[in-house]
């Protein structure tokens, strides 16, 4: 699937990206660089679906999900250790939109849930971006919003 990524700081400044699964080849990759998850253990994990998120052939940002009675629960998502600069590549919006096309794809409508460590500024980030605090350190994308994402940042 083929995403519109920008610079954090120049939203002018664009790339066209690719989201596709995660392959075993490509872990080797994310331990020499410093992510901070545990990516391996998402990827075995068989209730989980890990995505990445590639630039000019780089990984850019992963994402997990699991699919879940009526949206799609987002696990994890990060930026890989290039991008945690304002310089960087922002890659929360096109890995949220893709999550919200797969809640589509199964008939959620579009919905996500994302799981959020209860770190004000990363909170209100996601409000941001349309989400809503519904409790249990877990924000949503609606409908509207999530149609938003996907208009905007999807190819």
């Amino acid at each position: 699937m083929k995403v519109r990524v920008h610079r954090k700081l120049s939203e002018s400044e664009t790339y066209t990206g690719c989201v596709n699964p995660l392959k075993e080849v490509d872990l080797s990759a994310i331990y020499k660089d410093g992510w901070f998850f545990d990516w391996k253990n998402e990827f075995d994990n068989p209730c989980r679906e890990v995505y990445k998120l590639t630039v000019l052939g780089d990984i850019q940002g992963l994402i997990s999900f699991k699919y879940d009675e009526g949206f799609v629960l987002v696990n994890f998502l990060e930026s890989s250790p290039d991008n945690r600069h304002k310089y960087g590549l922002s890659v929360t919006r096109p890995l949220l939109a893709f999550s919200c096309l797969k809640s589509l794809e199964v008939g959620n409508d579009g919905v996500i849930c994302i799981l959020s460590k209860m770190n004000p500024k990363l909170i209100q980030y996601y409000e941001a971006l349309g989400a809503q605090y519904i409790g249990n350190n877990r924000l949503a994308i609606f409908e509207v919003e999530s149609k938003h994402l996907r208009e905007l940042y999807l190819l």
